[in-house]
């Protein structure tokens, strides 16, 4: 039989830390009409720390339900994340949260525009954090 972990282990999962994404989101997300996508959200850690940045610039609650879409493999962190974002009162449309491989879902996203973040456009100060939470992170864990 194989385990949680193992399952997790065989489809590649890793869970970005909290840390990362709030720095991460931080830096990209630098107006509150900004919109994103997530294509494997896992826990959904980058969701919520994407919510709580739009938050600070002052999106509303309706308006953050509109500005993502996530998917995931994994149905039971689909369920998972969309109790939480119900229970922020963050109700968001069926089109919003998708249970799947992402590259099925390429068709039905209504995001209109993404912001990638690039490596290059990383200053040299923003590399070295990065580098120092993901070091951090493998020694903690």
């Amino acid at each position: 039989m194989v385990t949680l972990l193992e399952n997790k282990k065989l489809r590649g999962a890793f869970y970005t830390p909290k840390s990362i994404s709030d720095f991460l989101c931080k830096w990209a997300i630098r107006d509150r009409n900004a919109t994103f996508l997530e294509p494997c959200f896992g826990d959904g850690e980058f969701i919520f720390s994407a919510v709580q940045t739009l938050k600070k610039l002052g999106a509303k609650n309706s308006q953050i339900a509109q500005s993502f879409t996530g998917v995931e493999l994994d149905l039971g962190e689909v369920t998972k994340v969309k109790g939480l974002l119900r229970a922020n009162d963050l109700n968001v449309s069926k089109d919003s949260i998708l249970q799947g491989d992402f590259f099925n879902h390429k068709n039905r996203i209504s995001i209109h525009f993404l912001d990638l973040i690039q490596e290059s456009s990383l200053s040299f100060t923003q590399k070295r954090q990065i580098n120092r939470m993901i070091t951090y992170h493998r020694l903690a864990t």
